[in-house]
């Protein structure tokens, strides 16, 4: 028997939408504040931004 140290239930879309430029800004900056909020247990989205706009907003 193996031990099982924890689990969760993730949610993945089956439809995405393509984000770019100033939505893509926008959707990353509300997803944060969702995260930061202390009301807030978890966030999900659907959308798909490319990695170089991903790593330009890190």
């Amino acid at each position: 028997n193996v031990p099982v140290a924890g689990g969760q239930v993730t949610m993945v879309p089956k439809n995405t939408v393509a984000l770019d430029g100033q939505s893509a800004e926008q959707i990353l900056k509300l997803t944060e504040e969702l995260e930061d909020h202390d009301d807030v247990q978890s966030v999900s989205a659907n959308f798909d931004i490319p990695d170089e706009l991903l790593e330009k907003a890190s």
